[in-house]
């Protein structure tokens, strides 16, 4: 309810602020979800100085299979002389999501598929010392897992089901060298966050990416990621808190989420070259 609220009060400071934005963009969206999602549509709006020193966004797309995301917040980039703001609130209902078990030698045969809908509210607080970044989060997720809505394959079974609450705090360290975010030809993006859910249950993500320039227009983008999850009870971790290899963002010759485990390693390498000259690349990716 907490998260509905925020998302219609920052709909609403949208519409009563109209007079005093400085700048509107509005982007239309194509895409967003995983693979097996279906065509999905949406937009994406943000104002700045709405009012005064604060900058306001918001998001939604939805899909052909019904899959679909909602999100709001604003940021205050000049919280004090070093420190900026940022708040979200999300809602996800991706109903036909896939599970072949966990570990790295799952059969292509044990594939089930099963619905997940989540809440979560996100509050980061950081400074910024020349390319370096560095702050803390802070939030609350509501998750529901149920049966998967998708004929062809089982549901997870029952006991997998679930509609855990967690909170969390963490901390996080980056350092971005890119010569241009949306389009990235040279330099870096290095990143450690950690985060603890407030219970036995925390997470180590480690992520690197380099671009390296051939021609004027050309460049090799390298990536590793590693990340790991740790539960320091005898409880284990639910599934959909695993770590997870397979998709666009991960390894594109496997399905979205192919493969689930505690720890998981990423590798890519690629050679990037422009098929038009519209800067369409992900600003932090190697896809």
């Amino acid at each position: 309810v907490a998260a509905r609220m925020f998302l219609l009060s920052a709909a609403l400071l949208f519409i009563s602020n109209i007079g005093y934005a400085q700048n509107v963009l509005f982007r239309p969206l194509i895409g967003g979800f995983p693979a097996d999602a279906g065509f999905a549509l949406g937009g994406d709006i943000s104002r700045t100085r709405t009012p005064g020193p604060i900058d306001v966004r918001a998001r939604g797309i939805l899909s052909v299979k019904k899959y679909q995301l909602y999100a709001a917040g604003f940021d205050v980039p000049e919280l004090g002389r070093w420190l900026s703001l940022s708040v979200t609130g999300r809602y996800r209902n991706l109903p036909e999501e896939d599970f072949w078990g966990i570990g790295p030698d799952t059969p292509k045969d044990a594939r089930t598929n099963y619905l997940l809908e989540d809440v979560d509210t996100t509050a980061r607080l950081f400074t910024s010392v020349g390319k370096f970044r560095t702050g803390v989060s802070g939030g609350h997720v509501r998750i529901n897992t149920g049966p998967g809505r998708h004929n062809n394959f089982p549901s997870i079974p029952e006991s997998l089901q679930s509609s855990p609450r967690f909170t969390r705090i963490g901390g996080f360290l980056e350092y971005q060298s890119l010569d241009e975010e949306e389009d990235p030809h040279s330099g870096g993006w290095y990143s450690f966050e950690w985060t603890t859910y407030l219970s036995s249950l925390q997470s180590y993500v480690v992520d690197l990416r380099r671009f390296i320039p051939v021609t004027s227009t050309d460049r090799i983008g390298l990536r590793l990621q590693t990340a790991f999850t740790h539960s320091s009870s005898a409880e284990d971790v639910p599934f959909f808190m695993l770590r997870t290899v397979g998709g666009s963002d991960s390894v594109r010759g496997f399905n979205h989420w192919r493969f689930r485990d505690r720890n998981a390693l990423v590798l890519n390498a690629e050679y990037r070259w422009p098929v038009w000259a519209l800067k369409t690349a992900s600003a932090l990716g190697v896809d």
